[in-house]
């Protein structure tokens, strides 16, 4: 299955930062949805105009932060072409990343 992305407009933000995508359904995306829906939040909400979205994704500060760096940042670079950095949140012992797009 492919995507139709053809009215979706990416901000001069994401085109600098080389975000992308993806083009059509993997296994690749379908272990990203799945990561969404157990540990992901996602907002959308005016600024100046424009709708800002906000992603985020987190983990077990401990237990889940070999997961985070050998396997979900290679996964986001996939599908994405993000870079992500981790954050440690030590006040709630969570280790994850939060990215924004205007649109």
């Amino acid at each position: 299955m492919n995507f139709d992305f053809s009215d979706i407009r990416l901000s001069e933000y994401e085109i600098q930062k080389g975000f992308r995508l993806p083009e059509k359904y993997t296994e690749f995306l379908a272990e990203e949805v799945g990561l969404h829906l157990g540990d992901g939040t996602m907002n959308f909400y005016p600024v100046r105009g424009n709708m800002k979205g906000s992603y985020s994704l987190r983990g077990h500060i401990l237990d889940d932060r070999e997961h985070y760096e050998t396997r979900i940042k290679k996964l986001y670079k996939t599908i994405f072409n993000l870079n992500l950095s981790l954050r440690e949140m030590k006040s709630t012992g969570f280790l994850g990343f939060k990215f924004g797009l205007i649109h």
